[in-house]
């Protein structure tokens, strides 16, 4: 019995019989027109173009003229009082002035000497103290006398020449110099236009010293120096360098040693950033903020201002060391909030809930088992909730508990079968 193929499966014939090749059989549209070929010209490629400087030097710079026109703007208004307390320094210059070079010259210390010989009872050395003090009154008066007579000379050749930039130039000299004087010891004309930390600038040599005391290298035994893989550089509100630690050591060395570092450093452990980078384990990225990130006030919050949300998104929970925004992705993730006592957990979780709340379509539920006011102002929000163990109107909180979780697990039983 002949086995029956298909015509799509026969055999390709040579000799034209029908069915040799179904493929053609039946003409399934025109032939395409050939189409000639259009020479295309090859795109012109833009020629790279390097940087006129490189983007840490631009960053560095674009830094240090902003500050510069900050304390440009800062010192131009104060001016007139910067002006106005020199005057009244220098005055109090002149009196503090003459009352010291009097003091100088009665050469006050020879009086104390002079005393306690007395008390002591050295008739010689009473008056050989008593003979040099005479002695030193008389030459340090002539001193004076000679400098009161070259004032008075100064004085007299101004008011005889009479110009304005005679007394013009007398004054930019002479105040400055008289309100050094005068002033007190903690107030300064000048005040200062950028508040800068304790520890101002790195260098490659800090940071060295640093990892170095840290016990991550050693800088005289072959292979245990510590490198750099770029130049340090400012980033942001704060300076960036490429740490490349010998071999042997890796990220968790590193982060183990961070409080170490930042003593090296001579800052606090919060200004100190270690992140990983991708090429090695053993490079990692250090960033060292100019100022404590948690002494910075964030501001408040975007939540006050108490417009809708969408739970949906991402909800703001503070800024990080850089400014930026932090957010938490509620849906599908579970939070839990732990810390020491009086370290913010009722505040933080209180963010989530509000943001929570905010969002017309979510049911919020609950339960504060400690009691506290903290989470009392939710039930004017909340679908159920409970405060405490004392039995209330509504039931006791346990119960109240039981019954909500109980309707949530069967209206998720009922999202499951749906």
């Amino acid at each position: 019995m002949s086995e029956i193929v298909p015509a799509w499966l026969a055999p390709d014939r040579t000799d034209g019989a029908p069915g040799a090749d179904v493929s053609y059989e039946v003409e399934l549209g025109d032939a395409p027109a050939p189409v000639q070929p259009v020479p295309v010209d090859a795109p012109a490629l833009a020629p790279g173009l390097r940087p006129v400087l490189p983007p840490d030097i631009r960053s560095s710079v674009s830094h240090a003229a902003g500050r510069t026109w900050h304390r440009a703007k800062y010192h131009g208004v104060r001016l007139p009082l910067y002006a106005l307390l020199a005057v009244l320094y220098a005055v109090a210059g002149v009196f503090r002035l003459f009352f010291r070079q009097l003091r100088w010259w009665w050469a006050v210390e020879l009086h104390e000497l002079l005393g306690q010989a007395v008390t002591a009872g050295d008739d010689r050395a009473a008056l050989r103290l008593h003979k040099e003090a005479k002695d030193t009154r008389r030459t340090r008066g002539l001193v004076l006398a000679a400098e009161a007579v070259a004032v008075a000379a100064a004085a007299g050749a101004l008011v005889w020449l009479g110009r304005w930039w005679a007394w013009l130039a007398v004054a930019v000299v002479a105040v400055p110099m008289l309100a050094r004087h005068g002033r007190p010891a903690d107030r300064p004309i000048i005040s200062a236009a950028v508040v800068t930390p304790r520890f101002r600038k790195l260098s490659a040599d800090v940071v060295l010293r640093a990892y170095y005391a840290a016990g991550l290298g050693h800088p005289e035994k072959p292979g245990q120096q510590v490198t750099f893989g770029d130049a340090m550089h400012r980033d942001g509100d704060g300076t960036s360098v490429l740490v490349d630690l010998p071999y042997g050591r890796g990220l968790a060395d590193a982060m183990a040693a961070r409080d170490k570092i930042a003593s090296g450093l001579d800052v606090t452990e919060s200004q100190v950033f270690i992140h990983r980078d991708p090429t090695s384990n053993r490079r990692h990225r250090l960033w060292v903020a100019d100022r404590d990130p948690l002494a910075v006030p964030v501001g408040r919050t975007p939540l006050l201002a108490c417009r809708p949300a969408d739970i949906w998104r991402p909800a703001p929970l503070g800024l990080d060391e850089r400014g930026n925004v932090v957010a938490v992705p509620l849906m599908w993730n579970s939070v839990l909030v732990g810390a020491l006592p009086r370290q913010g957990k009722t505040f933080s979780a209180r963010l989530l809930a509000l943001y929570a709340a905010l969002d017309p379509y979510v049911q919020l539920s609950v339960f504060d088992g400690k009691g506290s006011p903290d989470w009392r102002k939710f039930a004017l929000v909340a679908d159920s909730y409970a405060f405490g163990l004392t039995p209330t109107r509504d039931g006791l909180p346990p119960e109240i508990l039981l019954e909500t979780l109980t309707r949530i697990k069967d209206d998720v039983q009922a999202r499951y079968r749906r």
